[in-house]
């Protein structure tokens, strides 16, 4: 097919046409757009006729061959079809809204982490399960979404993110549909693994079971003392295979924090599970500040450079007939996103910066309220808050907080409203 130009299956003048039979319903087809042949599905053979069956070893061959490539020379997308009988007419239902929230304030190996550094470090953050908790029900009361799913802690593992973005928002969603997606918690860097970023880092959400290098030696340690119980020293045991099948230590820190945390790349194809959706995620993580990790690949982002977490996979997946997405965060590359400790606003307790203006703004606004709106008045806010915090920790002769910024890379054709 050539790039750039419409296709329609079948064309004019092929000589077969689409039966559509039983049984009815959605079914989905993968598409893999490649900058270059992929050569185990090139061959003569499946090229000879219109059809032809592909084996399950030749997919997994070409998949291989793909997995192998460049990362900005490949992408892949999976189209959503709905097939409806003769006599059933396609309903018609309006755009509707979904949302689901992660907040992870307790980690797993919090404890391995504070043992380890002698209580100089911690993984667990005061707010997260605060923000996810009260923007979800301020969503469901103005936001106008008909559904919403809210997990927090130990419920917000890999597993659940995975299984909420590629089953269950699928499942109640159609195109045409506004989908979001918040995280509140902690987030790092791995060095890159397809070439897919500028400065050469992935960045890596931190779920609730997420193991680091450092966390995975300490626990390897602990499995030689037969201190861990049977299910965590066999998860240890594999992780530690995954470290030792990397090239150079650097390597194998990256694959085990790939191996249980999310990387953008990966979040990246869940998201194509939504196609045709309008997707909104917003993302209020610390990237690392406060996060025990031992990955090499922070020292290297450069200073003030945007947290730039989907930012170049959302461009790839635009440029396949895939705009409509936002991405809204919290903080820089260089910069730690904070939590606040008094109640704004409205007596709701601690929240994270960020998290606390969308919400105030969401409590005052009396009219309708766009992404946009919201990504300039957290600027300004935010702002302001550092700037008077700063001048009172000054007259306390404290040290003064080092602001971080809200950044939006908003890719959607339409206005994005929060609250309709």
């Amino acid at each position: 097919m050539p790039a750039k130009k419409p296709v329609q299956i079948g064309a004019g003048d092929d000589l077969f046409r689409w039966v559509i039979g039983p049984p009815f319903g959605t079914e989905y087809v993968k598409v893999i757009a490649s900058k270059k042949p992929i050569e185990k599905l090139a061959t003569k053979e499946l090229r000879a006729k219109r059809f032809n069956p592909v084996t399950k070893s030749i997919l997994k061959d070409a998949a291989a061959e793909v997995a192998e490539t460049d990362a900005k020379d490949w992408t892949e997308s999976d189209v959503e079809i709905n097939t409806y009988a003769a006599t059933q007419s396609e309903p018609t239902v309006d755009a509707r809204r979904y949302g689901v929230f992660f907040g992870v304030s307790q980690h797993e190996f919090n404890a391995v982490v504070e043992e380890s550094s002698e209580g100089k470090r911690r993984l667990n953050l005061p707010t997260p399960d605060r923000d996810a908790k009260h923007l979800e029900r301020l969503m469901r009361e103005v936001g106008q979404l008909k559904d919403s799913r809210v997990y927090t802690s130990e419920q917000s593992t890999r597993k659940q993110l995975e299984e909420t973005i590629t089953r269950w928002l699928p499942s109640v969603t159609k195109p045409g549909d506004t989908v979001f997606i918040y995280f509140s918690g902690h987030g790092t860097q791995v060095p890159d693994d397809n070439g897919d970023e500028a400065d050469g880092l992935d960045e890596v959400l931190v779920t609730h079971d997420f193991i680091s290098a450092g966390i995975l030696d300490t626990l390897l340690g602990k499995a030689k003392q037969g201190q861990l119980n049977p299910a965590v020293r066999e998860r240890v045991a594999a992780l530690a295979g995954v470290f030792r099948r990397a090239a150079i230590a650097e390597q194998g820190s990256a694959a085990v924090a790939r191996a249980t945390g999310v990387s953008d790349d990966l979040f990246a194809r869940w998201l194509q599970r939504l196609d045709g959706r309008r997707v909104v995620v917003v993302l209020d993580i610390c990237h690392a500040g406060g996060f025990a990790t031992q990955e090499k690949g922070l020292e290297a982002a450069k200073a003030g450079g945007v947290f730039d977490f989907c930012d170049g996979e959302a461009s790839r997946l635009k440029d396949i007939g895939q705009p409509d997405s936002a991405l809204f965060t919290a903080c820089g590359a260089q910069e730690s996103a904070m939590t606040r400790g008094d109640e704004f606003p409205a007596r709701l307790g601690p929240l994270s910066v960020l998290t606390s203006y969308v919400i105030d703004l969401l409590l005052k606004t009396k009219g309708p309220l766009e992404l946009n709106q919201t990504n300039e008045y957290c600027v300004r806010a935010m702002d302001e808050y550092f700037t008077e915090r700063n001048r009172e920790l000054q007259a306390a002769r404290h040290d003064p907080l080092t602001p971080h910024h809200p950044h939006l890379m908003n890719y959607c054709r339409k206005p994005v409203y929060l609250k309709p």
